[in-house]
């Protein structure tokens, strides 16, 4: 009797050189990632929107700081998130988001040789942004549901593009950007796939509409990452797209570093910075949700159409026999 291998995690020390074995980069990672050349087309819009000014976060004070700063320290010592506290201090932005959840209905990012057993455990992410899955026509859901409908609950926010891996004990800056890499390679892969569904040939625009974003509360500093599909020269590649005869690799680029306890600046552009993000990332989605629904209505139209032509046709031949 086999016996499927063990499955690995972030916190395993062969967890990153085995999705960089499967065609998943690393940002600054040699001849891929940390090629100016392997960053998304859209790297320097990103950046450009993601600094714009917001008005909440300027109105931040030095009472603020202080709280933030209580807090932190707090994470730093008892292994608490600061996901909440971020999220608190960038005020109620109505973005659809979960914490703390299992993605336990997605395919499975990476199979075994046998292509039966997955090699990674499930994630749980400590918070993502997606959109109200009623707003996207059921057919597409029912066809796409195990890459874009993250959880079995299926009333929770799908086609996740936006993630916050924060963790409080020190030391673990590593693992948070493994977790904040490895989920948003998922939320990657499910836009290529919702995009291919909807025209493929848009594919290889070599663009990114994922953002990952790892907050250790020891360094008091937010990272944010874009994470995005481009083609795969390598052979040894698995396919991690469900499209047949395309082979694509993830590639995650730094966007931002910003150290948020020096003082109040470093604070107010931090708390900026996440605010853009969530909000560009909710634009991805609503564009991909208004496309996909256009596609999804045009094929319901087509396909009411030929019904009713196929209907016409059979009275057609039965008033002919009689």
């Amino acid at each position: 009797m086999s016996t499927a291998a063990p499955k690995t995690s972030a916190y395993g020390p062969d967890f990153q050189q085995h999705l960089i074995d499967h065609g998943c980069y690393p940002t600054y990672y040699p001849d891929a990632a940390a090629s100016v050349a392997a960053q998304p087309r859209n790297f320097t819009a990103i950046l450009v929107r993601l600094g714009m000014p917001t008005a909440s976060s300027s109105v931040l004070t030095m009472q603020d700081f202080y709280g933030f700063l209580d807090k932190n320290k707090q994470a730093a010592t008892e292994r608490s998130t600061m996901s909440g506290e971020i999220r608190k201090l960038a005020g109620d932005m109505n973005i659809p988001f979960l914490e703390n959840v299992l993605f336990n209905k997605l395919t499975p990012f990476i199979m075994d040789s046998g292509g039966k057993n997955a090699t990674l455990k499930r994630p749980k992410v400590d918070s993502y942004d997606g959109n109200i899955p009623t707003g996207l026509a059921k057919s597409v859901r029912d066809s796409l549901g195990t890459y874009i409908v993250p959880c079995s609950a299926t009333d929770r926010p799908c086609l996740p593009n936006f993630f916050l891996e924060a963790k409080g004990k020190s030391g673990d800056s590593d693992v948070v950007m493994r977790q904040a890499w490895y989920a948003g390679c998922l939320g990657a892969r499910g836009v290529h796939e919702l995009r291919a569904w909807i025209d493929p040939n848009t594919l290889e625009d070599n663009n990114a509409y994922t953002i990952a974003c790892s907050y250790e509360a020891g360094n008091a500093t937010l990272i944010v990452y874009t994470i995005h599909p481009r083609l795969s020269s390598e052979k040894h590649h698995r396919r991690i797209s469900s499209m047949p005869n395309h082979r694509y690799e993830y590639i995650m680029s730094q966007l931002f570093a910003i150290n948020m306890r020096n003082n109040l600046a470093g604070l107010i552009e931090g708390i900026k910075i996440y605010q853009n993000a969530r909000e560009w990332a909710k634009e991805q989605r609503d564009r991909l949700y208004a496309a996909a629904n256009l596609k999804a209505s045009s094929e319901d139209a087509s396909s009411s159409a030929a019904s009713s032509y196929q209907s016409a046709e059979e009275l057609g031949m039965d008033g002919a026999s009689g």
